[in-house]
């Protein structure tokens, strides 16, 4: 339902000068309340209470929004046959339905990619067996659909869903408020940001984890900035041209790191990487080449530092 100016207004406070929070807060609103009579509902009995927990209004009002969401995917009643009828006229459309969350192009794009060979039931089930995630966490998180869903299948038997992976917007260690809200309504988005400087982060406790990891040879990164510096005299990044030694003298001589342009999880089993597989950057352009998937490519980095 399109919120009122009179709604908006109503809303808008509870965000303070966090403007970019209440933008992209209402829209998400805006997807799971239907009518008036349910808008008035959310006020009373998530809103009010909310706004009466502590002084961080902004993220009081985000938790309350996601709590809601959550209380809402529960009881939605999507049969997989009516979702995939909505999937195959209107994708967009189809999982905004489902996820209650308001979906984007690009989401199609990383969704297509993170599908592979599962079936679209697989991002049902997986959905319904964890209705607190939201599409932007299934398609960041590492591994197809199916082993996410196997996996989460499993610890649900075991009542736990403490996950390996992190992912760009899951703080697990960032202390929130507790709502007061009917217990029903207690599984809620594990993707909040920490903005106030007297939000406490609970850090330290020790955890037994268990990976597999691609190996790598660091022989390959090696061999990389032998050649680079053959070629070009010393060693900086390719994107922005940063110089460690230049900047940080003797402690950042011969010091680059090494990215591959192809990603070791796409390999197969005794695939070789190429030293031309191999790009020289800096530590800033590192992270960001991998800030989403699928990862920027170096061309395409070097536009956006340009802009």
């Amino acid at each position: 339902m399109e919120l009122s100016s009179e709604a908006l207004k109503y809303f808008r406070e509870g965000f303070g000068t966090d403007y970019k929070y209440f933008t992209n807060q209402m829209k998400r609103l805006q997807v799971v309340i239907d009518s008036e009579e349910e808008l008035e509902h959310f006020k009373v009995n998530y809103w009010v209470k909310a706004q009466k927990k502590s002084a961080h209004r902004t993220l009081n009002s985000i938790m309350a929004i996601s709590y809601y969401r959550v209380h809402k995917v529960k009881k939605l009643d999507m049969s997989y046959e009516e979702f995939l009828l909505h999937y195959n006229q209107d994708r967009l459309i189809a999982l905004t339905k489902l996820f209650l969350q308001p979906v984007h192009k690009s989401d199609l794009k990383l969704l297509d990619e993170k599908l592979g060979t599962d079936s679209v039931e697989i991002l049902y089930k997986l959905h319904k067996l964890q209705p607190s995630q939201i599409l932007f966490t299934l398609i960041n998180q590492y591994g197809t659909l199916k082993d996410r869903y196997e996996r989460d299948l499993e610890y649900s038997k075991r009542e736990s869903f403490e996950y390996i992976e992190e992912t760009p917007f899951f703080e697990s260690n960032v202390y929130v408020p507790i709502l007061d809200i009917e217990e029903e309504d207690k599984g809620f988005e594990d993707a909040y940001i920490a903005f106030e400087e007297n939000i406490g982060f609970e850090e330290g406790r020790k955890k037994i984890k268990q990976h597999i990891i691609r190996e790598r040879n660091q022989k390959v990164i090696k061999l990389a900035k032998e050649r680079f510096k053959d070629k070009h005299g010393r060693l900086f990044c390719e994107i922005c041209t940063f110089d460690f030694y230049e900047r940080y003298g003797h402690i950042g001589e011969d010091f680059i790191e090494g990215h591959h342009t192809v990603p070791v999880s796409e390999l197969e089993e005794r695939q070789k990487t190429m030293i031309e597989d191999i790009a020289l950057v800096c530590s800033n352009c590192h992270k960001m080449l991998h800030r989403r998937r699928p990862w920027l490519k170096k061309e395409e980095l070097k536009k956006l530092l340009q802009r």
